[in-house]
């Protein structure tokens, strides 16, 4: 999974509550992804159907 960093000279958060709030960020994108695509089988005409992400796709699935 790929995260667009920005313009940080840093890699990845070092501190704790930065990695913390990355996965949570990633946790909550993915359960509103999920929710979209099945919002979107079911109402097809009225909502469109988000790009296919295979990442989030997986990360929903693991999620507990």
């Amino acid at each position: 999974m790929a995260f667009n960093k920005g313009k940080s000279a840093q890699d990845y958060p070092t501190a704790l509550m930065g990695v913390i709030a990355l996965m949570c960020q990633a946790v909550s994108v993915a359960r509103w992804y999920n929710d979209r695509v099945t919002k979107a089988k079911d109402y097809s005409e009225d909502i469109p159907a988000a790009a296919v992400n295979i990442a989030l796709k997986q990360l929903n699935n693991i999620r507990a």
